[in-house]
């Protein structure tokens, strides 16, 4: 069974503590982050969430080629059932992550390889930090508005 673009990032936030860290996703800096993970340190993770071998390879023609000094550990994350055949293709700095269905059911996110950390990253700012915040609040919002009317259609159709 092919794992869900939510799946994964649900997973990957809790691999990543979402309790201690601040994790949002589609956000852009330079370029689009899949997952922007900002460590209690000021320093910034990201991850590049792959669902196909298709995928992987259109990745690398982008021209940012994930490269920021806001980003201090890059990596790449795909599930289970790509994980031969994308590993290769990972470049040497960055991480890879694999995301598959544990024992009982639960994702489990298991790192197979750490990145290289970037030695040009820098903290981020407390400005920076707080536009982080905002638009995660913005997407809370939109989220539960879009919850409110699945409930509404839900509840006309009973």
């Amino acid at each position: 069974m092919m794992l869900s673009l939510e799946e994964i990032e649900i997973a990957l936030a809790r691999f990543f503590n979402y309790r201690q860290n601040i994790i949002m996703p589609n956000f852009y800096i330079e370029h689009e982050c899949d997952l922007l993970i900002l460590r209690k340190t000021g320093y910034a993770v990201e991850v590049e969430i792959k669902r196909s071998l298709a995928d992987m390879k259109n990745d690398f023609k982008k021209k940012h080629n994930h490269e920021s000094n806001k980003i201090a550990e890059f990596y790449y994350a795909f599930p289970t059932s790509i994980a031969d055949k994308c590993s290769p293709l990972v470049p040497d700095h960055a991480g890879i992550l694999v995301v598959s269905y544990g024992y009982n059911g639960y994702l489990k996110v298991v790192c197979i390889k750490s990145p290289k950390r970037n030695k040009q990253a820098r903290k981020w700012a407390k400005e920076e930090i707080e536009k982080v915040l905002r638009y995660s609040v913005y997407r809370i919002w939109n989220l539960k508005r879009v919850l409110a009317r699945y409930k509404k259609k839900e509840n006309a159709n009973k």
